[in-house]
């Protein structure tokens, strides 16, 4: 469960990088603030 769990955060930590570079660090936020509570 664990290793899935440091796959999931590595991908979204990858998503983050690439929205932040494009100036949707607002959106990411929000987005990942939504998925963390369902």
């Amino acid at each position: 469960m664990s290793k899935e769990n440091k796959e999931v955060k590595i991908k979204r930590l990858k998503e983050e990088r690439i929205l932040t570079a494009h100036g949707h660090k607002k959106k990411i936020t929000k987005s990942t603030r939504k998925k963390k509570k369902s």
